[in-house]
């Protein structure tokens, strides 16, 4: 959500993909929460690129809210690219290395 929002305001634009612009995309540390899922087709990115899963982040805690289960297919049909576990075993490594470190986990 602030990297949707700071790119915005950066580029004084609400969407990131007006006529003008080159295709953004959003690169994750985990796929998206309910949240965000709902902020991505909003934002105009054209490309959504995750790392560790939605299981993952609830094995540490974190609630990531109800989302569609078939949630790639969702933003797929408005067309918007979707790549899923890049580098996930060093992004289930952060994950675990925050709760270790008892780092705040939100609800």
């Amino acid at each position: 959500m602030i990297a949707l929002s700071i790119a915005q305001r950066k580029l004084d634009s609400y969407t990131l993909n007006g006529d003008t612009m080159a295709d953004h995309e959003l690169l994750t540390s985990t796929e998206p929460c309910a949240m965000c899922f709902g902020a991505i087709p909003w934002s105009g990115v054209k490309h959504v690129a995750t790392a560790a899963t939605d299981p993952d982040a609830r094995a540490i805690g974190f609630d990531e809210g109800a989302k569609p289960g078939d949630w790639i297919g969702e933003l797929e049909t408005r067309n918007i690219k979707v790549t899923t576990q890049v580098n996930r075993a060093k992004a289930q490594r952060v994950l675990q290395l925050y709760s270790r470190a008892g780092k705040t986990i939100y609800n």
